[in-house]
């Protein structure tokens, strides 16, 4: 028998010898087999090594799997955002276990994914309504969007400065997606090459896995501190009866755990009232109508009311109720009402609460929902009927870093779309600024812009002064218009009858303190053949200081930039700079090519290379230069032929210009590395800021 053992166990040995001793020890100790030597190697034991991701399976070996190039679906990034994020009901409460079905009719109850869906409904991570769709491969646009999502939702507040990263690719993206890509973007979460984003690109779980890291980082470098969640809560009192004219079936929201009586008190009050009083008028009616429900077929009346869940923070409680009513007919209907309780004395909150001051915020929502509309047209209304803007008294509660907007059936949708929602992102807290700060400045200078071809200075300084007032008056404090007012010669706006100024583009905002901000920005002038076909007639950069005056953002200063030109009489170029580059320097070196035959080891040819750098480059933390490839005529004719590579990779430089003698070159992925600055670069490579002299 033992001797039985022993040659089975060497006969396994010698089965498997061959595999273990070719083996790598590391795939023994539990990585992926498929990974090694991948680029995105490292990112994924590290993502495994945190618990983010996990492996597909295994292969014929036995060996655990990863499939790194494999697209994700949109369950798996669902459950990769709950880990990453530890994402749960926040300030949320429920008055039954939500459960998958309660948001989308395409989840499964019970399954692997389930929890991470449900959480990322109620933080509002994804964008889906009623259908999750959770097998479809997400692009790299949803993921920037559900992350900028998942920072906001959790409350993460990300310090830096906001720049406009120039892609080729992204102008079909809705505000909502820009403001995502920008975040992703400056944040290095993720980037893009060759001055594209690819938005639309499905995303690899190796990209994944990197991105994961980038995000776990940020969250470690800016940790947030959840506020306590008050011991309040909404309770129900039930209220049933029935008789052959009408049933009732009240749940009456019922708040307790309030510290001072009084305030809860008022609130129990009012829900209260509000519930007899429908149930009175309803009855009424009934009795009204009493022959009507009485005869054959019956039609007796139904009166019933619920509510699901509850937004409380030390400052506000907020919920809503459905009350269903049935009077006859092919259906019933269902009528919500939105309560926003200010729980220090109350009162009723409106959506202005919510917002700084302004008819901004109106506008602002009805962009948002505008676009969300946009995405699925046949869902709604079209023409008088359809959506025309939300009023000042719209009804609205709270979840999660989110106001929710919500229509009554046929009120922009047919009865079958029943009611519907919008998201609209604020920050924490009652009369606090809704809409991220930075984003309110932006719009801010936006609509500014937009004024600028309103106010012709070619006008009579009376009727100039009059246009001030009417178009910028809202935007500028009264000090910056007092001055302009004075000086006509400082004033932006239309010079010319065309070009003219048709809006300003913002290329970084800084914030100074919490009430100033510093703008970069760019006024775009264009001619009708731009607008016919596209392309821009000139730009002109500016700088503006935006602060809070009076409990709204206006602007306070307003400067054209100068240029910066450097010239190189050498070889006949010069390139212009923002006034930010004041004081650069400029570095000389040499660039080499070489024959792509011998896989790049003689240099063919060489040339001058001259580099541009920021002033405030330094070795600790360097900044992208604008490198500058001089080439001969001849030399770039053999570059396009293919007759040698500058660089190890065999991609070709930009043209930037020619003269009579040179060829003046970008080299290609000058900024793989995506260094300080970099997107900066890009914008004033887009200016066409290098001029040949002949």
């Amino acid at each position: 028998m033992k001797k039985l053992v022993a040659c089975l166990l060497i006969a396994g040995f010698m089965m498997l010898s061959p595999g273990m001793v070719n083996a790598n020890p590391i795939l023994l100790q539990g990585t992926f087999a498929d990974i090694q030597g991948h680029w995105a190697e490292s990112e994924i034991d590290q993502v495994y090594s945190q618990g983010l991701m996990q492996g597909v399976g295994v292969n014929e070996f036995g060996f655990k799997t990863f499939a790194p190039d494999e697209n994700v679906n949109r369950f798996q990034l669902a459950v990769v955002l709950k880990r990453a994020f530890e994402l749960d009901y926040g300030n949320m409460r429920f008055i039954k276990e939500p459960v998958a079905g309660d948001f989308y009719y395409d989840v499964e109850e019970e399954a692997w994914y389930s929890e991470a869906v449900v959480l990322g409904a109620i933080n509002h991570i994804f964008v889906w309504q009623n259908e999750f769709q959770g097998l479809q491969e997400v692009t790299r646009i949803e993921v920037a969007r559900s992350i900028y999502n998942a920072f906001h939702a959790k409350g993460i507040s990300v310090p830096m400065i906001m720049l406009m990263p120039v892609y080729d690719d992204t102008a079909d993206l809705t505000q909502e997606e820009i403001n995502a890509m920008v975040f992703v973007s400056n944040t290095g979460i993720m980037k893009g090459d060759n001055n594209l984003f690819r938005p639309y690109d499905r995303i690899t779980r190796a990209e994944l896995a990197r991105v994961l890291n980038q995000v776990v980082k940020l969250i470690e470098m800016n940790p947030v501190q959840p506020d306590p969640v008050p011991a309040i809560k909404l309770e129900s009192r039930e209220v049933k009866s029935e008789s052959a004219l009408i049933n009732i079936d009240l749940s009456i929201p019922v708040v307790t755990g309030l510290q001072d009586q009084e305030v809860e008190f008022k609130i129990n009050q009012l829900l209260e009232k509000e519930a007899l009083k429908r149930q009175q008028a309803m009855i009424e009616e009934a009795n009204k109508n009493s022959d009507y429900i009485l005869t054959e077929p019956y039609h007796t009346y139904e009166l019933v009311s619920r509510f699901y869940q509850y937004y409380v923070s030390e400052d506000v409680l907020s919920f809503y109720a459905d009350y269903y009513s049935f009077t006859g007919g092919a259906h019933g209907m269902t009528e919500r009402l939105g309560y926003n309780f200010d729980l220090k004395n109350g009162e009723e909150l409106g959506l202005n609460d919510f917002f700084a001051p302004g008819p901004g915020y109106i506008e602002m929502i009805n962009e948002k929902i505008q676009a969300e509309i946009n995405r699925n047209p046949n869902d709604y209304f079209t023409g008088e009927l359809g959506f025309k803007g939300i009023s000042e008294d719209q009804g609205f509660y709270l979840e999660n870093g989110n106001l929710v907007v919500f229509f009554l059936q046929y009120e922009i949708a047919p009865y079958a779309a029943g009611i519907r929602t919008f998201s609209i992102p604020i920050t924490n807290g009652y009369k606090q600024p809704g809409i991220v700060e930075e984003t309110a400045v932006v719009q801010l200078v936006k609509d500014f812009g937009k004024r600028l071809k309103n106010v012709s200075l070619l006008a009579p300084e009376d009727a100039v002064k009059n246009s001030l007032q009417e178009n910028y008056g809202e935007y500028v404090t009264p000090a910056l218009l007092e001055k302009w007012q004075e000086n006509l010669a400082s004033v932006p706006g239309r010079v010319t009858s065309s070009p003219w100024p048709e809006r300003i583009d913002v290329t970084r905002v800084q914030k100074i303190s919490d009430s100033r901000y510093d703008i970069q920005a760019t006024i775009i002038e264009m001619t009708s053949v731009e607008m016919a076909s596209g392309g821009i007639a000139g730009q002109r950069p500016i700088t503006l200081i935006v602060e809070k005056y009076e409990d709204r953002w206006l602007i306070s200063e307003y400067q054209e930039n100068q240029d910066i030109v450097y010239e190189n009489t050498q070889y006949g170029f010069s390139f212009t700079l923002p006034e930010s580059w004041q004081g650069y320097s400029i570095i000389t070196g040499e660039w080499e090519g070489n024959a792509p035959s011998d896989q790049g080891i003689n240099t063919v040819e060489t040339g001058p290379q001259i580099s541009i750098r920021h002033p405030e480059w330094t070795a600790e933390n360097p900044r992208q230069d604008i490198p500058i490839l001089v080439l001969t005529h001849s030399q770039w004719d053999s570059i396009q032929a293919g007759e040698f590579n500058i660089g190890a990779a065999p991609v070709r430089p930009s043209l930037l210009g020619r003269n009579a003698k040179y060829v003046f070159a970008l080299p290609a992925r000058y900024n793989y590395a995506f260094p300080d600055g970099y997107e900066e670069v890009e914008r004033i490579l887009q200016n066409n800021s290098l001029q040949t002299v002949e």
